[in-house]
């Protein structure tokens, strides 16, 4: 019998600890126990101890927990930046596999400061990536070991990367300058876009819905992300019909959440009637009454909650 068991075992035991215990140095019972152990669990006295392996390996059983915390881990970054590092991740992922590195599934790639340089070398002469989305992608790959709790290079803030540091720097005097810049929204050309969605170049709705989002951000200092939708619409962070109040002469919206606020406290931004050509009160307003009179022009009934910018 034991031969057959021996030659068929997977060298996984019942038993945690490699040595012998004494009966008078534990007490033993059994329950109905769904995360931990097998339906018995020993009451080790004082004098024995639990590794840290058999520690984790007893925590990594409670499924529900485990479940918890991949959440929680998932849900410490924002959903734009947690997809730029799994594009970091799986870029450096791709440029082992071209070198000729091999590893097992379960375990993560090898991780050194001289992988590090080939790869954002690799980022730039290939790729051909700004220093910046260099950076991010590190960053990603960084993460990527903190989240699956694999030690890395990073695990030790004390020892700084001097040389990817360096490579940094080589890099940015080698990037070739843009040669059409972002330029910013002045007024002026705000009026221009307004006026020429005026003159009708889409639908009517569509033109006064395009500039009443131009004027919204300009006069309230907003990022594209803070007031758009990029997918598919969230009420709990997008914003609502339900967000936007009408006061006498100005016009109040809630931000429910932004790059500044990843918490999501939220912050009131006011705008406030000008009496010029370029208006945000009047534009709102505008857009208002044309919503609910093409609404109720099509008999539609229209959840306030999802009637959004």
């Amino acid at each position: 019998m034991w031969y057959i068991f021996l030659k068929q075992w997977n060298c996984v035991s019942f038993f945690y600890d490699t040595f012998t215990t004494n009966a008078a140095d534990f007490e033993l019972y059994t329950d109905a126990a769904s995360t931990l152990g097998f339906g018995d669990v020993p009451e080790r006295s004082a004098g024995s101890r639990c590794t840290s392996h058999d520690l984790s390996a007893l925590l990594t059983r409670n499924v529900e927990l485990t479940n918890s915390v991949s959440c929680l881990l998932k849900t410490s970054i924002a959903p734009r930046t947690r997809t730029q590092y799994e594009c970091g991740y799986s870029a450096y992922a791709t440029f082992l596999r071209m070198t000729g590195v091999i590893w097992l599934n379960s375990d993560m790639p090898p991780l050194t400061e001289e992988s590090l340089i080939h790869f954002a070398t690799h980022c730039f002469k290939n790729l051909h990536l700004k220093c910046s989305t260099i950076k991010m992608y590190i960053c990603g790959i960084r993460y990527k070991y903190l989240e699956n709790g694999k030690t890395s290079i990073f695990s030790d803030s004390s020892d700084k990367l001097y040389r990817l540091d360096a490579l940094y720097r080589g890099i940015k005097k080698n990037e070739k300058k843009s040669t059409k810049p972002r330029l910013p929204i002045t007024f002026t050309i705000l009026k221009d876009i307004c006026q020429f969605l005026r003159k009708g170049y889409y639908t009517p709705y569509v033109d006064i819905l395009l500039e009443a989002a131009c004027v919204t951000a300009y006069f309230g200092f907003l990022r594209c992300g803070e007031f758009t939708v990029l997918h598919s619409f969230d009420s709990e962070c997008n914003v609502s019909i339900e967000d936007i109040r009408f006061l006498k002469d100005k016009v109040t919206f809630h931000l429910k959440a932004s790059k500044t606020d990843p918490f999501r406290e939220g912050v009131d931004i006011h705008l406030f009637a000008s009496g010029a050509s370029v208006c945000p009160v009047f534009v709102q307003s505008y857009l208002w009454n044309v919503t609910w009179t093409i609404v109720l022009g099509n008999s539609k009934i229209v959840n306030h909650k999802t009637l959004s910018l």
